[in-house]
């Protein structure tokens, strides 16, 4: 369902009381893109939909945090999320986006990342000197050995870094 659509479903009474719980369904089921298009026409006015796009930012905000802390990488919701000033400024109008939700967004989108980052560079080097240490193991020739060694951590080195770089430009995109 669009997020325009999904939007007039929402001004529904009938559709806010169903069972099935189908808004959060529904919003939990989309994208950083749709909940933007959906915050910017929701009728926010409603307590049930405020309670659903709350649940559905705060579930954001922990999974962004989790990207940054665990899963060594960028989290790329939450400044897609930022970037809509229209749909911030809506929501923070009627009250849907807190102000813990929104600092946390802002702290694991811009700052975490920055933060861990020699974390996770010695993380990297690490998993390559243990690739180079198995490797010492079968090799016969201890002259390879350190070649091999420099040549590892080296494409490691590039291959993180190169990753680092490009989630860093996406991220402020």
């Amino acid at each position: 369902v669009s997020a325009v659509e999904l939007a007039e479903w929402a001004d529904c009474d009938r559709f806010l009381g169903h069972d099935d719980n189908l808004l959060d369904a529904q919003l939990n089921a989309a994208n950083t893109v749709h909940i933007c298009e959906f915050a910017r026409v929701a009728p926010l006015q409603k307590p049930a939909v405020q309670a659903a796009l709350r649940a559905r930012l705060e579930a954001l905000r922990v999974e962004c945090c989790h990207e940054a802390l665990t899963a060594h990488c960028w989290p790329l919701s939450a400044p897609l999320l930022l970037a809509d000033t229209a749909a911030v400024a809506r929501l923070l109008t009627h009250g849907t986006l807190g102000l813990r939700t929104l600092l946390g967004l802002a702290t694991h989108s811009a700052v975490v990342p920055f933060v861990f980052w020699p974390l996770r560079l010695l993380t990297t080097l690490r998993s390559a000197a243990a690739a180079v240490a198995a490797s010492n193991s079968t090799a016969s020739s201890t002259r390879v050995v350190p070649v091999f060694a420099a040549a590892a951590m080296a494409r490691q080195l590039r291959s993180f870094l190169t990753s680092e770089i490009a989630g860093g430009l996406r991220a402020l995109k």
